[in-house]
């Protein structure tokens, strides 16, 4: 991760957005002032499979997007009643198989992908909810949806609406099943023996 530096007017910019609503956080940081803030530019972390034979990823094992949207304690509570479940009901049928958590792996990772437009869109200084929700009132009540966690809807018409402000990420291709060791592990795997 490289560390860049952020200047004044967009620190400045990014402070007044996130205290704008709150009146005593605003009224505290009132009388600061701006100073060079060195930044990480990328937190999140993608795990490139849900499964493999013997194990599923869960919470931050499986993905990690933002340490301000606090989407980490949602998709760990979410991620685990869903894991929980699938694997209650494999050990009802025997298939313990990676492939029968394919569902699971794509389920959160549509919930993964709406929660990360929305944290690209936060991020991009020329982006504003107000901007969003002034042009396109209906757009508010599946904002309002997505921010607070209901994020296993279809947000087709939500992200068509927000790409007209910003550019937001295409999905990752992440999150299957591994079916198959891949080819070079299978090679180290049987040296091993």
């Amino acid at each position: 991760m490289a560390l860049t530096t952020a200047t004044s007017e967009r620190t400045t910019d990014r402070r007044d957005r996130v205290t704008c609503c709150f009146a005593g956080v605003r009224d505290h940081f009132a009388d600061a002032t701006s100073r060079r803030t060195d930044i990480t530019s990328e937190f999140t972390h993608h795990s490139r499979y849900c499964a493999t034979e013997g194990l599923l990823l869960a919470g931050d094992a499986f993905c990690f997007l933002d340490p301000v949207f606090s989407s980490g304690v949602l998709f760990a509570m979410k991620s685990g009643i869903h894991a929980a479940d699938d694997i209650h009901h494999a050990m009802k049928t025997g298939d313990l198989s990676p492939a029968r958590f394919t569902c699971y792996g794509r389920s959160m990772r549509a919930g993964i992908e709406n929660m990360r437009k929305l944290v690209y869109a936060f991020y991009d200084p020329t982006f504003s909810f107000r901007s969003l929700t002034d042009k396109y009132p209906e757009a508010a009540g599946e904002l309002t949806d997505c921010l607070s966690g209901d994020v296993d809807k279809d947000f087709t018409d939500l992200w068509k609406k927000v790409s007209e402000f910003v550019t937001l990420p295409a999905d990752l291709p992440v999150g299957d099943p591994l079916l198959e060791p891949e080819p070079s592990k299978k090679a180290d795997a049987g040296a091993m023996v």
